[in-house]
């Protein structure tokens, strides 16, 4: 990416938070310094690739024939699934997956 062929975003100030952009893409930014002489030489090419939080302070309690999976809320999700299994070591390739998920989500018995 150059100055040549990027879009410009002009009057920015650090931090600069970009809005509206969309998960799972790679963006990549420059920066330089303007002042009434000019623009200067941009910085390094840097990058990030977006991507949606993961769900914060999970927790599951046991009950009487039934767990309650808990945690809070991402910004920007549409919703969730949880993955479970009754072996340690469960991930999204092994686990059994309940798609549409709220919380709190109580599995019966």
């Amino acid at each position: 990416m150059t100055t040549a062929n990027g879009a410009k975003i002009t009057g920015a100030t650090s931090p600069y938070v970009q809005m509206g952009l969309i998960n799972g893409a790679t963006y990549y930014y420059i920066v330089t310094a303007v002042n009434k002489d000019g623009e200067s030489t941009p910085s390094p090419q840097v990058s990030a690739t977006l991507s949606l939080p993961e769900p914060a302070g999970v927790t599951a309690t046991p009950g009487n024939g039934r767990v309650t999976i808990a945690w809070t809320a991402v910004s920007g999700a549409a919703s969730y699934n949880i993955y479970w299994s009754n072996t340690s070591g469960v991930t999204t390739a092994n686990g059994t997956k309940i798609a549409g998920a709220a919380s709190p989500y109580i599995q019966m018995d």
